[in-house]
């Protein structure tokens, strides 16, 4: 098998574990509402000299809930469609709770928890993900960042911390009944030095950097 062909399946199985992408929460939905979207891309990986992100693509959906404490809450789930393709069953369900409105530049702050459980069959991972987002609406347009940290609940005694920072924009967030168009680009675990020597992430010596795209249908 070519040898930058072995290197993407591994980045993938280590992708399944660590690395998906979602349609952010950083804006809830509101209660009775819902989206459907696909999420294209994900860390990035050194093959042949050049960085291309994972091609990991995230079947997700979102569902608006009632309100907590007077504040937008909402579900959102999904599957990755890449791992089916190489014999990885992997979902996600998470939360996404929005702290604060935004009051002019002070932007909107929302909190998000979600798991990802992932297997082949023979071997099980967990994760779960903690995310703060901040956002601002300009002209119909949504602007976030922020920070997330994934953990590995299968082993708890390794790195509690991967640190992952993000930013993003969505247009036409709000438009309902049409389409949203998403670009985020992501940290994974800055804070960390590689730890699966088969394959060269970008950048080399902490963590690696990703980019998704996507679109989405509000409704």
């Amino acid at each position: 098998m070519n040898g930058n062909l072995i290197k993407l399946l591994t980045a993938l199985i280590s992708l399944l574990a660590f690395g998906c992408s979602t349609m952010n929460g950083a804006r809830p939905l509101a209660s009775g509402q819902h989206e459907i979207g696909l999420i294209l891309g994900g860390p990035m990986v050194n093959l042949g000299g050049s960085g291309i992100p994972i091609p990991s693509a995230i079947l997700g959906a979102r569902t608006g809930l009632n309100k907590v404490l007077d504040r937008s809450f909402e579900l959102d789930y999904g599957l990755n469609l890449t791992g089916i393709a190489f014999g990885v069953g992997q979902t996600h369900i998470g939360a996404s709770w929005q702290l604060s409105e935004q009051s002019d530049f002070v932007p909107a702050v929302t909190l998000t928890d979600r798991f990802y459980l992932a297997s082949d069959g023979k071997t099980f991972w967990a994760v779960n993900q903690q995310e703060i987002l901040l956002s601002w609406l300009i002209k119909d347009q949504l602007i976030y960042t922020g920070i997330g940290n994934y953990i590995d609940l299968g082993n708890l005694s390794d790195h509690l911390l991967r640190l992952t920072p993000v930013v993003g924009l969505t247009i036409d967030p709000f438009e309902a009944g049409g389409f949203r168009y998403h670009l985020e680009g992501r940290w994974f675990a800055l804070n960390k030095e590689p730890e699966i020597e088969a394959i060269v992430w970008v950048p080399s010596d902490r963590g690696a950097y990703g980019l998704n795209f996507g679109f989405s249908y509000q409704f």
